[in-house]
C-alpha cells in the first residue's frame, strides 16, 4: 500500500529575545546568488542545557565593507568569546564546535515580517560537557 499525504507549510516561530547557550554548528565563507561574499556563523541552541528551543539553528552573517574587507574586529571578538586566546591566528573551521551564549534579538525585515537574529555572543557559562563542566543549574537564565 502506498502512502498518500498532503504537503503543509512548516510552522515557524521566532526564538524569543534573550540569552541561550549554543554551539557553533558551522562557520564558513559563502556567496550570494549575486556573487557577494559573506561569512555565516550558524549557531545551534544546546539541547543538553535546561533551556527552551534546544537544537534550533540561528545564523549571523558578516558582510564585506566597501573596502572589500570583512569586519575583522567583530569576527575577532566572536573568536575571543568562543575561547580563542587574544592574538592567536584562527580559521573559520577552528570555531566550529565551540560553545558560547548567543544573545537573540528581533528586527523587522524589509517585507514587514519579524525575524530573530544574533545580536552578539559571549563566553559560555556551562562550557564543554566533555570536560565535566556542564552544570545546567549554573545557567543564569
Amino acid at each position: 500500500m502506498a502512502y498518500y499525504g498532503k504537503s503543509t507549510k512548516r510552522a515557524y516561530s521566532l526564538i524569543p529575545e534573550g540569552a541561550y547557550e549554543a554551539t557553533v554548528y558551522s562557520c564558513e565563507e559563502k556567496m550570494t546568488k549575486a556573487e557577494q561574499p559573506y561569512i555565516q556563523f550558524s549557531f545551534q541552541i544546546r539541547s543538553d542545557a535546561k533551556q527552551a528551543y534546544g537544537s534550533r539553528i540561528i545564523n549571523k552573517s558578516f558582510w564585506q565593507g566597501n573596502d572589500g574587507e570583512y569586519p575583522n574586529e567583530k569576527i575577532g571578538a566572536y573568536a575571543a568569546a568562543l575561547g580563542i586566546p587574544e592574538g592567536t591566528d584562527f580559521t573559520l573551521r577552528d570555531l566550529v564546535g565551540r560553545y558560547c551564549i548567543v544573545n537573540v534579538d528581533h528586527y523587522t525585515a524589509k517585507d514587514g515580517t519579524e525575524k530573530d537574529c544574533v545580536k552578539y555572543i559571549s563566553e559560555s557559562v556551562i562550557g564543554d560537557p566533555a570536560f565535566g563542566t556542564l552544570n545546567p543549574d549554573d545557567i543564569p537564565f
